[in-house]
């Protein structure tokens, strides 16, 4: 597990508890989230998606048993994640689209530059406490933006947010290269 991982667990565990003695976190709230992801696990794409990636999964298993190749239980970790954030985002958006116009609009967008990015960026993570700080950071940045994007009287400093948030951003993937570049340097 990376230092960023760490990171959003911790500030995600003291959100909720924060949440849930404000009594802004109930039960009702988790069933209905429950209840919402059941629905989406009952329409036919999703059936069809996990089932692919239920086979997938279980054919790199066997492979890796079979041939006494040793892959880190992370690896299914991030392909859980990305089954969760990549493709399942996709059955929602089929829902109002043609599921053939968003593969083919989103195939590149979604394989070439963000999976690299991601790669890279999840990769080479910092220390501990720069990720807590980046992590919270990021998380208010992302807030404040969403707000003042919806409400008028904050419309002035949306720009102001979004360089800011921008400019971070940019700075995570810089030094994720940079380390990336210094990695790859050090093996040959």
């Amino acid at each position: 597990m990376t230092t960023r991982e760490i990171a959003i667990i911790i500030w995600g565990t003291i959100f909720f508890i924060i949440l849930y003695y404000k009594k802004l976190v109930g039960l009702d709230l988790i069933s209905s989230l429950a209840k919402s992801v059941l629905d989406i696990l009952k329409s036919p794409i999703s059936r069809w998606i996990l089932l692919y990636n239920f086979f997938v999964a279980f054919g790199v298993y066997y492979y890796c048993e079979k041939y006494n190749f040793y892959m880190s239980n992370w690896y299914i970790k991030d392909y859980v994640y990305a089954l969760l954030f990549v493709l399942f985002p996709l059955v929602l958006a089929s829902k109002n689209n043609k599921i053939n116009l968003i593969v083919k609009s989103k195939f590149k967008e979604l394989l070439v530059l963000t999976g690299i990015l991601t790669f890279i960026t999840e990769t080479y993570t910092f220390n501990i406490i720069i990720e807590l700080v980046l992590t919270l950071f990021i998380g208010i940045m992302a807030v404040m933006i969403g707000i003042s994007e919806s409400q008028l009287e904050f419309k002035s400093v949306n720009k102001i947010f979004n360089i800011i948030f921008y400019f971070v951003i940019i700075l995570i993937i810089f030094l994720s290269f940079r380390n990336f570049i210094n990695n790859t340097r050090g093996a040959s």
